[in-house]
């Protein structure tokens, strides 16, 4: 009886992929998630770049929020700080991930300068 077929090689490769197949899928699912936070963070920035343009015109608090609502209705704080030299404004939004259903919070706070 012959024992060539033991040194055959027919399957290795499909049991490499998949054994490289779920990293490959969890590396992506990371690359996914980590767009969709900077995605979000400059989405955020731009908003209240925006706000500070409504504040420094109308120096109304009422017409910002309704900007940043209008704009992002997922938005959960508005922070304004008029006490402030230049004026700040702080946005805070809490947004799910791809990734494991994680859940991060993404605060961004922009100076108002005219």
């Amino acid at each position: 009886m012959k024992w060539n077929h033991l040194k055959s090689e027919n399957g290795q490769v499909l049991v490499l992929f998949l054994l490289i197949l779920p990293i490959l899928i969890l590396g992506i699912l990371a690359l996914f998630s980590y767009y969709n936070i900077t995605y979000e963070k400059k989405k955020l920035k731009h908003i209240a770049e925006i706000g500070c343009q409504v504040v420094l015109k109308n120096k109304e608090e009422t017409k910002l929020r309704e900007l940043i609502q209008k704009n992002d209705s997922t938005i959960e704080e508005i922070k304004v700080e008029w006490n402030h030299s230049p004026i700040k404004i702080v946005l805070k939004k809490e947004i799910s991930g791809l990734f494991l259903n994680k859940k991060s919070t993404i605060q961004i706070s922009v100076e108002c300068t005219s």
